[in-house]
């Protein structure tokens, strides 16, 4: 809930429900040049609370794929839209506000946020030890403007996503990865203020 008459209610907030399971197809077709897959989801997010009964159907879909190129190498993609998607879009998700419903308080006017995202990656590798990625990724919500109208609200929700990484891994056996990674991340709200992140990672992975 953002506050002011620009409410935002989601299937885990008090009077939210979640009566029936997530309905999610999916088809892949693989090939020597890689593989490519489509993806639909479809629920329905409900709320039901003192003075408030609404439900709208929520749903989404997602294209991607990936292209073997030299070698080992490999260029990746996803493109994906859909109505109050929440977690099924990791850029755009419960946090944002794309996952609920929203409704202002004083006219009744309810809105499912549409939210589009675009990933696209490259990994290169340098040897058959050493390897490299470099990823970006956009995303956009878009709210109703009869709905979100107070200035918290606006501050609270997401408007735009751009983030990128770039790493370096090391594998001296099959089962350790070793490596560091960069990352950087612009968040723009609806009310028009962003803000920056810049991250260094250093990772060490060993399975089992």
């Amino acid at each position: 809930m953002t506050g002011g008459t620009s409410n935002t209610f989601t299937t885990s907030s008090l009077g939210g429900i979640d009566r029936y399971p997530d309905v999610i197809a999916r088809v892949r077709l693989d090939q020597a040049w890689g593989h490519i897959a489509l993806s639909g989801m479809y629920r329905q997010l409900k709320v039901v609370a003192p003075g408030l009964r609404f439900s709208k159907p929520s749903y989404a879909g997602q294209l991607s794929g990936h292209l073997n190129t030299f070698g080992k190498d490999s260029l990746k993609w996803t493109l994906a839209a859909g109505k109050a998607p929440g977690h099924y879009m990791t850029a755009l998700g419960r946090d944002t506000g794309a996952d609920g419903l929203q409704i202002n308080t004083g006219t009744g006017a309810i809105s499912a946020p549409s939210a589009y995202t675009a990933n696209v990656g490259y990994t290169h590798w340098w040897t058959a030890a050493l390897r490299s990625s470099i990823d970006a990724g956009y995303g956009k919500l878009q709210n109703s403007s009869s709905v979100i109208t107070t200035l918290a609200s606006k501050n609270n929700l997401d408007k735009r996503q751009i983030g990128g990484r770039v790493n370096v891994i090391w594998s001296p056996v099959p089962q350790v990865d070793l490596g560091v990674e960069y990352d950087y991340a612009r968040r723009t709200v609806q009310s028009g203020l962003s803000g920056n992140l810049h991250r260094v990672e250093v990772e060490s992975v060993f399975k089992f």
